[in-house]
């Protein structure tokens, strides 16, 4: 991420909290999202990722860096992994009527710059648990579609 902080960012509203320094490895399939990733991608810039809830997003998230790319499928979609940077409340939904099957959300943000307090021990130890299965599950997707195209190879050979 660059040195200024945008104070408009694409959001992304899952059934999943990150947290800062979290790794949270996406499958991003949704035309939608395939599009903000590439964009975000293309200016090096963070989306925000929003816990959504059957009657709404939370209005409080973390930014998410695309830290790696390991998949990019013929179909435009793509495996990305991401790692929490920055908390950040929701101050508008700059988009909301425009939010379709065809359009992401946008959010005007304010940072939240209070960490300078250390987090709770439970809390670290759980951010440092989350990191691990993240990186592990990733490192085995990658192995895996490694695997899957040696025999995919090895057939078109024989």
């Amino acid at each position: 991420m660059g040195a200024t902080r945008p104070d408009r960012i694409p959001l992304f509203p899952l059934n999943v909290v990150l947290l800062p320094g979290g790794d949270l490895p996406l499958h991003i399939f949704e035309p939608r999202y395939r599009r903000m990733v590439h964009q975000c991608i293309e200016q090096k810039t963070p989306f925000g990722m929003l816990l959504s809830l059957p009657k709404g997003v939370v209005r409080v998230g973390c930014t998410a860096e695309i830290v790696d790319v390991p998949m990019r499928y013929d179909d435009g979609r793509l495996d990305i992994v991401t790692v929490g940077r920055e908390p950040f409340r929701i101050v508008e939904l700059v988009n909301m009527e425009k939010f379709t099957e065809d359009s992401y959300l946008e959010g005007q943000v304010d940072y939240l710059d209070d960490r300078e307090r250390p987090a709770d021990p439970c809390v670290r130890r759980t951010l440092r648990m989350n990191s691990v299965v993240s990186r592990t599950i990733s490192n085995e997707m990658r192995r895996e579609r490694s695997a899957m195209h040696d025999r995919t190879e090895m057939t078109r050979h024989d």
